[in-house]
């Protein structure tokens, strides 16, 4: 959409009253965050509102996504194409807003809506003020994990502390999911290995959102030549080791490839949705995680397991998108292997017991994400003063 149409809707949004009714928006157009609202509402049936999603692919995929994820709940939320002009009036009129990038440009927050942004994620690289051409979303509240993570995201953009409550976030409650499909899920991904691993890279030339070029583009989700993937995938076999990669949405090799044999799974969002269980309870069945600079990563503290960052680019990253908190290697988890052959290796150790990050792990957990158990989501409909008002 134009700028002129941004106005136009924004003028709009500022001139009709507001009803007791909720809008989500999100990138992806299904993903976690809203997942665990939607299992929210379904479960608080006596805190029910008028719910419309607005996506911006097919009404009917993203319906037939939630279906796998929700249940028959889904039936009774409107989902529209943001470009509709339905879609308009359901945001026009909704007293409450979530979202989690940013939705129909990034005008002042109406004083008539609650608008809260559930963002993606903590920010360990730069984003807002600290990254040229990024705009920064405008909300009534901005969620954080901690006050660690507040002080750095006032920072970030340029909103006061009390606007960033540090309530966690509704995906993290995902980790905990004790569902039938996520314990199968478990189950049919340790048939034939002793261990499983999940790798999350972040992106590094993005082809949505926000393009950008960091650090150093590979050939491969994995980063890593022909001769080091046979490495590799010989310690996954050696040590019963499997591991399940997963591509940044916004990354250029998303959606590309789609490998299984025993040892190595490169899976994608809807494969996931296929078992019928989100990322985060894909997450929760994992016995350690591997990323870089994901903040997936802050996330995966609550579970209190092991933590390996692999970031052969490291200088290059940090001469190009730049970090958040500085000296980033002070707030990671778990080893920082900047080779596949120390990824290979720590893995190896890790295969054998060695865990050498567990304090670490725990005083990091303490300072960016102390949350323990499921309640951020329902946190989130208190903010909102939704929780605990009747329904209309």
């Amino acid at each position: 959409m134009s700028d002129f149409c941004f106005a136009l809707i924004a003028w709009g949004n500022a001139c009709l009253p507001k009803r007791h009714e909720l809008v989500l928006h999100s990138f992806p157009d299904v993903e976690d965050q809203l997942v665990a609202v939607f299992r929210w509402l379904r479960d608080h049936p006596e805190r029910a509102l008028p719910t419309t999603l607005l996506v911006s692919g097919s009404e009917e995929e993203a319906r037939g996504r939630l279906r796998l994820l929700v249940g028959p709940f889904i039936e009774t939320l409107h989902i529209k194409k943001k470009s509709k002009f339905s879609a308009v009036w359901h945001y026009w009129r909704a007293r409450y807003v979530f979202f989690t990038h940013g939705l129909y440009g990034f005008r002042p927050a109406n004083s008539h809506q609650c608008v809260i942004n559930l963002w993606h994620g903590m920010p360990l690289k730069r984003v807002w003020r600290g990254l040229k051409g990024s705009h920064i979303p405008q909300c009534t509240w901005l969620l954080s994990t901690s006050e660690k993570f507040s002080e750095i995201q006032a920072s970030a953009s340029g909103f006061g502390i009390g606007m960033i409550p540090a309530i966690g976030l509704p995906r993290n409650d995902l980790l905990f999911s004790r569902t039938d499909a996520a314990l199968q899920f478990g189950s049919n991904i340790r048939k034939g290995c002793d261990r499983v691993v999940l790798f999350l890279p972040t992106y590094r030339q993005s082809k949505a959102g926000f393009i950008t070029e960091d650090g150093v583009e590979t050939a491969n989700s994995l980063a890593m030549t022909e001769t080091e993937l046979v490495e590799f995938r010989a310690m996954l076999a050696a040590t019963r080791t499997r591991v399940l990669v997963k591509p940044h949405p916004m990354s250029v090799h998303y959606g590309r490839e789609l490998i299984i044999d025993n040892w190595l799974w490169v899976i994608s969002d809807s494969w996931l949705q296929r078992q019928g269980v989100t990322l985060y309870e894909a997450l929760g069945q994992m016995d350690a995680l591997v990323t870089d600079v994901s903040s997936v990563y802050v996330d995966f503290l609550c579970l209190n397991r092991s933590i390996f960052f692999y970031f052969p680019d490291i200088d290059a990253y940090r001469k190009t998108r730049t970090f958040q908190i500085e000296p980033v290697e002070n707030y990671l988890a778990g080893p920082l292997c900047t080779s596949a052959e120390d990824l290979t290796t720590r893995l190896q150790e890790y295969s054998c017991g060695v865990d050498t990050y567990k304090e670490q792990r725990t005083k990091l957990a303490t300072l960016l994400n102390p949350q323990d158990r499921e309640g951020a989501t329902n946190r989130l409909f208190q903010l909102a003063c939704i929780a605990s008002r009747p329904p209309v």
